[in-house]
Formats: C-alpha cells, structure tokens, sequence
C-alpha cells in the first residue's frame, strides 16, 4: 500500500502499478470517492478483473481512508497519554522534525518552491488554527503584508 500509493501518489502524481511476470499477475490501484456504505465495504480490497485474468486491483475508499486516519490518531494519542516515556520519546522526536532546513545554503530550488507558495498567501489564521481573513487576490495579501501585518513582542 505504502508502494503503490504514497510513493507513486505523492511523489509521482501517479499510483504505482505493479507486475510479476514469474507468477502472472498485475495489480492495479483503484479509487472510490463516495461515503456510500456499499462503496466503503471495498477499502482495502482487492479485486480480480472478469475478461482479464491475472489483473486485480487494489483499491482504497477515501472517505475510508479518512475515517481511519481520524481513528488512528485518536488511538495514537491514547497510547501517548498512557506511556509516559513514549510521549517524551514523541515530543523529542516531533523537536528535531520541527527544527528549521536551512533554505538559502542547501536547498535553493525548494527555497523557490516556497517563495512561490508564501506568494499565493491565501488568508490570514488566528493562534487557533482558524481562518479570519481571506484574499481573493495577491495584490489583498501584500497589502496585508505592508501595511497590517504587526510581529508582536514577546510577553
């Protein structure tokens, strides 16, 4: 699943297809973006093709896939709050992973890739996580930029 779908999806725009010509088959990925139950029942199933033998497809619902992540992280955090030493194992671990790359002496075309995202800002978000401000164009966004947006020191 890791293969086929992170890997291909997110860094290929595309799903992986595999093949194994020793044992005669092709798995394929499929995608279903509807909540009906009769569509969800086929996560994570895989399926054979009738007029094509030896070619299945694996497939993912996404809301599915959504319902189990929201899951996932809600029995993550249980494990936390009962394990002392694995919550301070996380912490350190979330520490060096929010540490700051370097942009201007070692990745200069991802220092590119976001300017171009700070670039097309798209609103403003309070301390909460929650939007109070939308730009409907780059010129709204720098003139937040220039003209209202205040660094307030630290209390």
């Amino acid at each position: 699943m890791y293969e086929m779908w992170r890997h291909g999806t997110v860094h290929e725009y595309d799903p992986k297809v595999f093949e194994s010509q020793e044992r005669g088959f092709e798995l394929r990925w499929g995608a279903n973006n509807t909540s009906l139950s009769h569509n969800r029942r086929w996560h994570l199933k895989s399926l054979c093709r009738q007029s094509k033998p030896g070619s299945y497809h694996w497939f993912i619902n996404l809301f599915q896939l959504v319902d189990d992540l929201k899951a996932s992280v809600k029995h993550f955090a249980a494990v936390l709050e009962g394990d002392a030493q694995l919550l301070e194992k996380a912490g350190r671990s979330l520490a060096i992973l929010s540490t700051p790359i370097d942009l201007d002496t070692k990745k200069s075309d991802l220092r590119d890739a976001a300017t171009h995202v700070i670039g097309s800002t798209a609103g403003v978000m309070d301390d909460n996580g929650s939007v109070v401000r939308e730009f409907a164009t780059a010129a709204e966004f720098e003139a937040f930029r220039d003209n209202e947006w205040t660094v307030q020191p630290p209390t």
